[in-house]
């Protein structure tokens, strides 16, 4: 079961198009808004309207017990933002009927900022289902709040407001949040803004603020953000900015999903003929594990790093399977690691960056992180003789290497595919079609394109090619595809 699931989580996206006035940068927002829910649960469902009322009304309507509501560009960016959402609410059931970002507007009433927050559904249908509140003018007699005397920053984000329980006052010019707050200040209910665990695991763009030259950036990542951008855009484009021009130096050390998960796809008894993988982490290696090998499978690694695959035919021949850090640091002359990343020392990083977007490459590597991803990966294939001894077994195997970019020169691996006989052939793309730089420069027609002509290929094959790797629309592929 998924957090989602065992939360009763329900997504909730604000169509806000009308107040960001560019089509171009409306889309390309949510359609990032999605990327990054459907990048850790894939098959989740949303409900998406331009009303918020509606929006939560039909959220209410089902059995779902919280609406987590994102407008456009608003982002969260890894898993563990749920796994700290979840440690927050197991304690929080009934303690608020909002979460989000306050605001305080001083001679104005108090805003839940519409880039993100949570409401318990639970206590929305026990409060006869109260309004959110929208902008408005006209003055309304609203309970009065005790407001925290910390700020997240500057003076006007407190991390919670409560009920005082007798002071009222008429306020105009109303913002976004204010029915909901009055009516959990009216039932005797604090007002809770994300803590900092979550805040510092999602990121807004606020695409209504200077849209066109965002826009620009969107379309090119030749073109650098400047000052005219926002500061929630420059810092997310010159973090994707490093991950597109640098993507094709790129190593990946360590998978950063959980490998555990790995699923068998192979029928039966049948052992993999040939594995078509990424050069990406251990999952190549998990993956032949789980769907069973022999000594005559072969493995052929393709990538568009030429970086990646130098460094994958290093680690067959140098590493022995025991201490993958000893065998990082008789590395590090020629390589700069980070965390779950490395790249070759005479590349540079073409623009450094916040590591919040992109992976940060010190001279003298964080070692105890390594260790620690390192041990999880052992554990994930039994312990460390498991792993040592498959790590033997598969090095002998026949690999081959194959640069290739499967948005520009496809052929150079899909010849192959076609050309392969084999009965029992896996192809292992991970996310190609779905990196966060990708989705954020590339049209989404292209990135379409580019799937199709490739799912096209293995469906063309001989014979059925057994597939695990995730689709343009971030929907997991496993199982067979055939004609």
């Amino acid at each position: 079961m998924t957090i989602v699931e065992s939360l009763g989580l329900c997504f909730g996206i604000w169509d806000r198009s009308k107040f960001i006035q560019n089509a171009f940068v409306a889309k390309r927002c949510r359609d990032l808004t999605l990327f990054y829910i459907k990048s850790c649960f894939p098959n989740s469902t949303y409900i998406e309207h331009e009303n918020i009322e509606e929006l939560i009304r039909t959220a209410a309507a089902t059995k779902s017990r919280w609406l987590l509501v994102q407008a456009n560009g608003h982002m969260l960016l890894r898993f563990d933002f749920y796994q700290h959402l979840e440690k927050v609410l197991i304690d929080a059931q009934s303690t608020f009927l909002v979460m989000g970002h306050i605001l305080d507007r001083k001679h104005e009433y108090f805003e839940i900022h519409n880039q993100c927050f949570l409401i318990n559904l639970d206590l929305y249908r026990k409060l006869d289902r109260p309004r959110f509140g929208t902008d408005q003018s006209p003055g309304v007699v609203l309970p009065k709040p005790v407001r925290s005397p910390d700020n997240f920053h500057d003076d006007y984000t407190p991390p919670w407001l409560m009920p005082d329980g007798t002071q009222t006052s008429d306020y105009t010019n109303l913002h976004d949040g204010h029915e909901i707050i009055a009516a959990s200040l009216r039932a005797g209910l604090r007002v809770q803004g994300f803590p900092k665990e979550l805040r510092d695991r999602k990121h807004f763009l606020y695409p209504e603020a200077t849209a066109s030259a965002f826009e620009k950036c969107l379309r090119d990542p030749m073109i650098a953000p400047d000052q005219s951008l926002n500061q929630g855009q420059r810092r997310f484009l010159n973090g994707m900015r490093q991950n597109w021009f640098a993507c094709r130096s790129s190593i990946f050390l360590f998978n950063t999903d959980d490998i555990r998960n790995t699923q068998r796809v192979l029928p039966g008894h049948h052992k993999l003929d040939a594995l078509y993988s990424v050069a990406s982490g251990f999952r190549p290696l998990k993956l032949l594990a789980t769907n069973g090998f022999g000594p005559s499978t072969r493995v052929v690694y393709f990538d568009y790093s030429e970086a990646a695959l130098d460094f994958r035919r290093e680690t067959l021949a140098s590493f022995d399977g025991r201490n993958f850090v000893d065998f990082l640091k008789s590395q590090n002359s020629k390589y700069r690691i980070g965390h779950f990343q490395a790249r070759p020392r005479e590349v540079e990083d073409p623009y450094p960056c916040e590591a919040q977007f992109a992976e940060q490459f010190q001279d003298v590597p964080n070692y105890e992180v390594l260790e620690d991803l390192w041990g999880k990966t052992q554990e994930a294939f039994g312990g460390a003789a498991e792993f040592q001894n498959l790590w033997q077994s598969t090095r002998m195997l026949h690999h081959s290497f194959v640069h290739t970019d499967l948005f520009n020169t496809p052929s150079a691996v899909s010849d192959l595919l076609q050309a392969d006989r084999a009965q029992n052939v896996l192809v292992w793309w991970s996310n190609c079609f779905t990196t966060e730089s990708t989705r954020t420069f590339m049209p989404v027609e292209r990135i379409e394109q580019a799937y199709s002509n490739f799912e096209f290929i293995l469906r063309g094959r001989h014979n059925p090619t057994y597939v695990d790797g995730f689709s343009d629309d971030g929907l997991l592929r496993l199982g067979i595809l055939q004609n």
